[in-house]
């Protein structure tokens, strides 16, 4: 293998599809952990007759789903190997915005409990699906710098900056227009994905075989 110098990663930063890339994550990824981690432990407690019911019964619900998340680890990468990178990322997004959407249109804990575990699939679908979209479109020797700062740092950034605007909108219009709007953005950039995301032709450099991926 040979070894990286640093005209190999400004080589990636200078290439479109690694942008394209960041673009689709911060635009599903950022967005969706703001509804998940931000808006929903609230919004799913006040669906309840006291806010101490819903934010006990959102424990439980949250141990289940981690356990269903760590099964999904396991299972998730052969169905990600079969399909390939983009169309997992495109399944995974789609998951997105079942889950926003009900949320916006149901107020029943038990259809809300039930996307709730939608995130068990769609955690380790999205997160595989980025590292094998990172190993097959980029030089592999980079893989693992593509994924920290094309999916964590690029993700990270985007729920910081769109955190106070998403909390203005929030205090203005309350939890369902914020989720139609996020259900929205993140059809748009889900579209964008499905025409301009790569399909997995890697001309750099690997250690190992990496199949072509069509859509």
């Amino acid at each position: 293998m040979k070894k990286v110098h640093k005209d190999d990663f400004i080589a990636v930063f200078k290439d479109i599809k690694f942008w394209i890339f960041v673009l689709f994550i911060t635009g599903t990824w950022s967005f969706y952990n703001i509804y998940d981690q931000q808006m929903f432990p609230v919004f799913y407690a006040g669906l309840f007759s006291s806010v101490e019911t819903g934010t006990r019964v959102y424990g439980y619900l949250n141990s289940f789903q981690v356990v269903l998340e760590a099964i999904g680890m396991a299972v998730i990468p052969f169905f990600v190997n079969k399909v390939g990178a983009k169309k997992a990322l495109i399944a995974g997004g789609m998951i997105m915005i079942c889950r926003i959407l009900v949320s916006a249109t149901s107020e029943s804990p038990y259809i809300i409990s039930l996307i709730k575990l939608f995130h068990a699939i769609e955690v380790p679908l999205f997160v595989i699906s980025v590292f094998k979209y990172s190993v097959s479109n980029f030089d592999s020797r980079l893989s693992s710098t593509i994924f920290l700062v094309g999916f964590q740092i690029a993700s990270s950034l985007g729920i910081v900056l769109l955190s106070i605007p998403v909390g203005m909108l929030f205090d203005a219009f309350g939890y369902h227009f914020v989720f139609y709007l996020f259900s929205a953005i993140v059809s748009v950039i889900l579209l964008f994905g499905v025409v301009f995301l790569s399909n997995g032709r890697n001309t750099g450099p690997r250690s190992g075989v990496v199949q072509n991926e069509t859509l």
